[in-house]
């Protein structure tokens, strides 16, 4: 102590010793391991549900799209019954979809 006391002085010793106490102060405030999992473990599940989300709408403005396209096409080809086959399909498309992730969410949850 003696050596330390003449190589870096009183003053550095001082702030060391505020600083370790105030150490003690915070790590004795923190809370336990177990609120940091429940913490962890409701972040996931939040994050989860924003990926079922944007997967979602994802699924939604594809389908759409595609929708547009085909309509597009059949306004100049006349061909009407490709533009109803592609919205059956993108329909059963969503709905299984819409399905399936809300059979996810509720595994989440």
């Amino acid at each position: 102590m003696k050596k330390f006391i003449a190589l870096y002085g009183k003053t550095t010793l001082f702030i060391a010793l505020l600083f370790l106490s105030i150490e003690q102060q915070v790590f004795a405030a923190e809370i336990s391991e177990v609120d940091y999992l429940e913490k962890i473990t409701t972040w996931i599940k939040a994050a989860a549900k924003v990926g079922i989300l944007l997967i979602s709408v994802v699924a939604f403005v594809w389908v759409s799209w595609i929708i547009l396209a085909k309509f597009n096409e059949a306004r100049k080809n006349g061909e009407v019954a490709d533009v109803i086959l592609v919205i059956i399909v993108g329909a059963g498309v969503l709905v299984m979809l819409s399905l399936l992730l809300s059979t996810a969410n509720t595994f989440i949850v």
